[in-house]
């Protein structure tokens, strides 16, 4: 009998009609005499809880993944990319490397997830010391908002979508002022772009509105590819979110769960106690 298979992988996402839930959906060659076979891997558990041993026996199902050295890597290889997705929870991804950091028998994989690691916490610390400009032309860091929480809005003003999002932000910060510290940056190739947005429209914001000033590295270390798009820091200055929630798609319900009105919640890593010695 002939048998006919596809050339090469792909994939597809989108919605899921009946959950409303994002899905992702790899079609693989066949091997001779299988016919079709399904596996359904339902997201992945790091995306819920970051709980290492479940998303490795999960991995284990796979035939073709029975060896623990092979399947280690291939997870640890896959959290690597994903850490770049905003599909996927950044905060379970990076306690899962630590907990294979942690438990790994396999030197090499301990090695390529301590320079990963390395990589992140490089970022952190470069993150608060990059120079922006603010609309006067001064120099301006993220790091002059430690203390509070900031939200990190990058736009573009030819952006339709982005700008949408200041609309919903400026009531935001009006909610949230002295809880959650919104900084939109423009990162416009034509600083004169910039300029002439502020000056038309910058009596409208309460935030501060900065230009990226041709930081073309930090855009590409922090992987910001589409915009519009966003960044949540800690109050001591350090992403705790590079994929937070986006104004138009769950933020104000984010914020009110984490940041109320009458006390703020210790138990959030976000939360900075100012009378902390």
């Amino acid at each position: 009998m002939k048998q006919q298979t596809i050339g090469q992988p792909f994939r597809f996402e989108g919605k899921g009609l009946h959950t409303g839930l994002m899905i992702h959906a790899t079609f693989l060659p066949a091997e001779e005499n299988t016919g079709i076979r399904i596996c359904r891997v339902n997201g992945v558990p790091v995306d819920l809880t970051g709980d290492y041993p479940t998303l490795f026996n999960e991995v284990g199902r796979d035939p073709k993944l029975t060896n623990a050295r092979l399947r280690e890597l291939v997870i640890i290889k896959n959290l690597i990319e994903f850490l770049n997705n905003k599909e996927f929870d950044h905060n379970n991804i990076i306690k899962v490397l630590e907990y294979i950091r942690q438990t790994s028998s396999f030197e090499k994989h301990i090695e390529l997830v301590n320079s990963t690691l390395n990589q992140i916490e490089k970022s952190k610390k470069v993150f608060g010391e990059v120079t922006f400009l603010d609309e006067k032309g001064h120099k301006a860091r993220l790091k002059q908002y430690e203390g509070t929480p900031v939200y990190l809005h990058i736009f573009q003003t030819d952006c339709i979508n982005c700008v949408r999002e200041m609309m919903i932000i400026k009531e935001l910060q009006a909610q949230y002022e002295g809880r959650v510290q919104f900084v939109s940056l423009c990162v416009d190739p034509e600083k004169s772009s910039y300029q002439a947005f502020v000056k038309q429209y910058g009596k409208q914001f309460d935030w501060p509105v900065l230009y990226f000033d041709e930081q073309y590295d930090w855009l590409l270390q922090q992987g910001v590819e589409t915009l519009p798009d966003h960044l949540f820091l800690n109050a001591e200055g350090s992403v705790s979110m590079r994929y937070p929630p986006a104004p138009e798609q769950g933020l104000p319900e984010y914020l009110q769960a984490n940041f109320p009105e009458e006390e703020q919640n210790q138990d959030n890593p976000l939360f900075y106690n100012r009378n902390k010695q």
